[in-house]
């Protein structure tokens, strides 16, 4: 029988590593030596981030929304009141700032991985749920299940991106619909997104539909 596992944050959070919205943008404001090297003081998109009550769909919704919003400033300055977003008609730059966020995340991440242990007597755990034609679909950029998976030989298709290979770079950003997508190219915004019908072909190229 054909087995897929779906992994989310959920499993890291229940391996002790802080890797909530909330856990990052605190370490980030408050750490803010750590970042010195990556980050330029005046990004906004950084200054403007909310620790309290946040997940990480907010704030992905909300670089979505000014990005399709970047040239109504009325409601740009009113919505996140703060006047330096007006700058951003310069999508380039938007997006460097973006970028800048990726990368503090990445840092971020690959410090929290390093406190990461594997769980006792897993092997006997893993033989409940799985079998020969399980695969393990992982939606988190760590390597957590991966430490389980290199020696249960079980595959798997992190299909967000792996923080540590250069052929499967992180991907942070949103998904759009076509006709959002359709928007913002004939703005001249260049997205990255993942939909669920690159899901679907991930998994059909897997075998397991």
């Amino acid at each position: 029988m054909r087995n897929l596992i779906i992994i989310g944050n959920g499993f890291d959070l229940a391996h002790g590593l802080k890797t909530s919205y909330a856990d990052f943008i605190s370490d980030l404001k408050r750490n803010r030596s750590k970042y010195s090297n990556i980050y330029m003081k005046n990004n906004w998109l950084i200054n403007s981030l909310d620790e309290k009550d946040k997940k990480w769909s907010d704030l992905e919704a909300t670089y979505f929304d000014i990005l399709t919003n970047m040239g109504n400033s009325d409601y740009i300055n009113k919505k996140y009141k703060y006047s330096d977003i007006l700058n951003y008609h310069n999508v380039e730059r938007f997006n460097k700032d973006f970028e800048i966020l990726k990368l503090c995340l990445i840092k971020y991440l690959k410090e929290e991985q390093k406190r990461f242990r594997t769980i006792a007597h897993y092997e006997e755990l893993f033989k409940c749920f799985t079998t020969e034609e399980t695969l393990f679909l992982n939606f988190n950029y760590t390597e957590t299940i991966s430490r389980y998976v290199r020696i249960s030989q079980i595959p798997q298709i992190q299909i967000h991106g792996d923080l540590k290979n250069i052929d499967n770079p992180m991907i942070f950003g949103f998904a759009a619909s076509n006709e959002d997508s359709k928007d913002l190219l004939e703005k001249k915004i260049i997205i990255l997104c993942l939909t669920l019908k690159n899901l679907i072909t991930c998994i059909q190229t897997m075998s397991l539909c």
